[in-house]
């Protein structure tokens, strides 16, 4: 998101958002800490003006899905998509 200009942004007035977490490594991790990790990037989508908060009425996220890859960790990746109401 950083890298792209603010005016090419998405504008979602209600929004779902789905994270990929990409580890090295292989071990317990705990989804919910992860989870709450998070909040510094829902807080930019709303700085960005992607959404127009980070509350329940406006972004939809669930727990983050965490996979293991040593080529490509570390990596977050965010899809996002409009939802109709």
């Amino acid at each position: 998101l950083e890298q792209m200009p603010r005016d090419k942004l998405p504008k979602f007035n209600k929004a779902w958002a789905n994270v990929t977490l990409v580890f090295a490594t292989k071990r317990k991790r705990d989804r919910e800490n992860m989870a709450i990790a998070l909040k510094p990037l829902w807080d930019v989508l709303v700085d960005l003006n992607i959404v127009p908060d980070d509350d329940p009425e406006h972004l939809d996220y669930g727990m983050p899905i965490m996979e293991v890859s040593k080529t490509r960790a570390p990596m977050t990746m965010l899809r996002l998509g409009a939802i109709k109401r």
